[in-house]
C-alpha cells in the first residue's frame, strides 16, 4: 500500500538494553492471536446466523448480515476494489454502517471511515488525504468527493434471500499485517492526521476485550459511537463475536438514550463522562445486570461513585488512536482512593520514560509509551512524524517493535495499576474527542479580522469544560464574532467549535516571549461585549478518536 514512507529503521540495540526496558515495563496478559488472522474472517467465523442486529425499527440478523457482507464485497471486487486499496464510508446509523467496513475488508482494502456530520471542507481534506479508491455512500452527489467513483450500498437488493460465494481469499500470507482501517484524528498543523491500523492489531484488541471487560450471548451492548471515533470497533464488532444483541442507536438526547436503555434492555453501554452526567441528570437510576465502559477523557471520583450506585460493574479504559482504541483497563474500585486506568490489555506492554527517553525509575512520572501488538503502523504519507512518535522499542520481542509516544503523564501506583496525570503538551481531550488547539488557532488565523489566537480548555464547574479561544484583533479591524463562527463551521466538526470567544487587546507573555496561557484571563470575568456568549450545547455523540 505504500502508506507509511517511514525512511529510518530502529538501530542495534546496546548490550542489556532489552532486559534494562523489560524490567521497567508493565505487561498485560499474554494471549495467543494467529499473526495471520484477518478481522473479516475472525468475525464472520464467529458470525452466528441468529445473531439480532437491532437500528432503530429495522430488525436483522447475523445471516442477513454475512449475506449482505457477501454481496457487497463481490461488487467492490467487481469494481477493482482489494489489497492496497482505500474505501471511504460516510454512512448515517443504519444496517449497511455494519456491514460495509466488514465488506471493505472481506473484499481485500481498507475501511476510511467519515462522519457524515461533519463539516465538508473537513471531509473534502480527508478525502484529498487518503487518496480513496471508492466512496460507499447513499448520497446520490458528494460534491466534496472530488471525482471518487461512489457505491450506494442500497443497490444490493434483497441482500437477505442471496447467497453469493465469499470474494477469493486473500492470497498474501502477511494480509494480517496490512491495514484494516485508516482513521483520522485532530492535526496541530490545521489539517486531521490518518493513522493506520492493521488486521492484527485489531484482531488482537478485540481478543482481549472479550475476555475483560468481557461481553457474554446474554447481553446486549447498545452503539453510540459515530464510525469515525475508534471506540466504534469495540461496540460494533465484540458483540458479532459472542454473540451478544447489538443496538445501533442514533440518539444524542440523554432522555432518548434513557428509555433506549430501557426499552432494548441493554446492559452494556461504553460512553464519555459527559453522557454519562447527562444520563444521570435525566434520572437514570441504573440496573443490576448493567456494565459501565467509561473512558474518552478523565473519569472524576465522584463520577465514579455515582456509577457504581447504578451498576454490577463499572470499568475505566485509556487508550490513544494509535495503539488501537483502548490499552489499559481498570475494575473501578474505592474511588475515594484514587481513580486509576489500571494494567494493559492482552499482548501489550507499557513503559514510562524520562525527558532523556529512558525508563523511569519506580515511583517516578513519565511519559506512557505503550508496545506491543496494539501499535499502528503509522500515520498516512507523514514519514517525519511517525519517527518521531513512534520510536524503537527495546522491550518488544520483534527487532523492528516500537513504542508509542502518548505525550501522556503517569506514575505507578504501589497496586502496579497506572495513574493518568495529564498531558506534556497542549492537547486536549472534549466529550472523549481528541483535540489540537493548533488545528484550531490555524483556524481562527485564517480569519481576516483575527492577528494572533490560541485555544485552551477551562473548567467552569464539575464535570464541564468547555473549549475558550483567545483572540488579538488584526490592525484596524473590528472582530465580527458572527461571522467568524460561520468560519470555524466550514472546517471544524461540532466538538471542536469553541463555545466562548474572547477578545483581548494583547495575549500574555511569559518573560521569553511565548504566550503564557496561564496568566489568560477567565472570560466570565471580561466586559460583556469582548467574549462570546456560550455557544448551544454540543451533542453528546462520541469521537476520535479518537480514543
Amino acid at each position: 500500500m505504500g502508506v507509511f514512507d517511514v525512511d529510518s529503521e530502529p538501530g542495534p540495540r546496546a548490550p542489556g538494553q532489552s532486559e534494562r526496558w523489560l524490567a521497567a515495563s508493565v505487561s498485560g496478559p499474554t494471549l495467543p492471536v494467529p499473526r495471520e488472522l484477518r478481522l473479516d474472517d475472525f468475525i464472520l467465523r464467529h458470525l452466528s446466523p441468529d445473531q439480532e442486529i437491532i437500528c432503530g425499527p429495522d430488525r436483522h440478523d447475523g445471516r442477513q448480515l454475512r449475506q449482505a457482507v457477501e454481496a457487497l464485497a463481490s461488487m467492490l471486487r467487481a469494481r477493482g476494489i482489494g489489497p492496497g486499496c482505500r474505501v471511504g464510508i460516510c454512512l448515517e446509523r443504519e444496517f449497511w454502517m455494519l456491514a460495509a467496513p466488514l465488506a471493505v475488508l472481506r473484499a481485500g482494502a481498507c475501511y476510511v471511515p467519515m462522519d457524515p456530520l461533519f463539516p465538508e471542507a473537513r471531509l473534502a481534506m480527508i478525502a484529498e488525504d487518503a487518496s480513496l479508491d471508492l466512496l460507499i455512500t447513499t448520497a446520490s452527489q458528494v460534491p466534496w468527493a472530488g471525482g471518487t467513483p461512489l457505491l450506494d450500498p442500497s443497490t444490493v437488493k434483497d441482500h437477505g434471500g442471496m447467497a453469493l460465494a465469499m470474494p477469493p481469499e486473500i492470497p498474501d500470507s502477511d494480509s494480517a499485517r496490512e491495514p484494516a482501517y485508516l482513521i483520522y484524528t485532530s492535526g496541530s498543523t490545521g489539517r486531521p492526521k490518518g493513522v493506520v491500523l492493521s488486521h492484527h492489531s485489531v484482531v488482537n484488541f478485540l481478543m482481549s476485550m472479550r475476555q475483560h471487560p468481557g461481553l457474554s450471548p446474554r447481553d446486549t451492548m447498545g452503539a453510540l459511537t459515530t464510525l469515525s471515533f475508534d471506540i466504534a470497533v469495540l461496540e460494533l464488532f465484540l458483540p458479532l463475536l459472542v454473540g451478544a444483541r447489538l443496538v445501533i442507536l442514533d440518539l444524542i438526547d440523554p432522555l432518548e438514550i434513557m428509555q433506549a436503555i430501557e426499552v432494548e434492555q441493554i446492559t452494556v453501554l461504553q460512553a464519555t463522562p459527559p453522557t454519562w452526567i447527562g444520563l444521570m441528570g435525566e434520572g437514570w437510576q441504573g440496573r443490576a445486570d448493567f456494565r459501565v465502559l467509561v473512558g474518552g477523557e478523565a473519569l472524576a471520583p465522584d463520577l465514579a461513585r455515582q456509577l457504581l450506585d447504578r451498576a454490577v460493574e463499572v470499568w475505566n479504559l485509556y487508550g490513544p488512536t494509535e495503539t488501537t482504541v483502548w490499552s489499559t483497563l481498570w475494575k473501578v474500585h474505592e474511588p475515594a482512593a484514587g481513580i486509576r486506568v489500571g494494567r494493559p490489555v492482552g499482548n501489550t506492554h507499557i513503559v514510562l520514560l524520562d525527558q532523556q527517553l529512558e525508563p523511569c525509575t519506580p515511583g517516578h512520572t513519565g511519559e506512557i509509551c505503550i508496545g506491543g501488538a496494539g501499535v499502528a503502523l503509522g500515520y498516512l504519507g507523514r514519514p517525519e512524524l511517525t519517527a518521531e512518535r513512534f520510536i524503537p522499542d527495546p522491550a518488544g520481542a520483534d527487532p523492528t517493535a516500537r513504542l508509542y509516544r502518548t505525550g501522556d503523564l503517569g506514575r505507578w501506583d504501589t497496586r502496579g495499576e497506572l495513574e493518568h496525570l495529564g498531558r506534556i503538551d497542549f492537547q486536549l481531550k472534549i466529550r472523549g474527542y481528541r483535540v489540537e488547539p493548533g488545528e484550531i488557532e490555524v483556524r481562527l488565523r485564517e480569519h481576516p479580522d483575527v492577528d494572533q489566537a490560541v485555544v485552551v480548555a477551562l473548567e467552569f464547574g464539575a464535570n464541564d469544560v468547555r473549549l475558550v479561544a483567545y483572540l488579538t484583533p488584526a490592525f484596524g479591524r473590528e472582530p465580527d464574532i458572527a461571522a467568524m463562527r460561520r468560519h470555524l463551521a466550514q472546517w471544524l466538526p461540532a466538538y471542536m467549535r469553541p463555545q466562548h470567544l474572547a477578545v483581548l487587546p494583547a495575549l500574555p507573555l511569559t518573560p521569553n516571549g511565548k504566550i503564557d496561557r496561564r496568566a489568560l484571563p477567565n472570560p466570565i470575568g471580561l466586559p460583556r461585549l469582548t467574549w462570546l456568549e456560550r455557544a448551544p450545547q454540543q451533542d453528546g455523540k462520541l469521537d476520535s478518536a479518537e480514543s
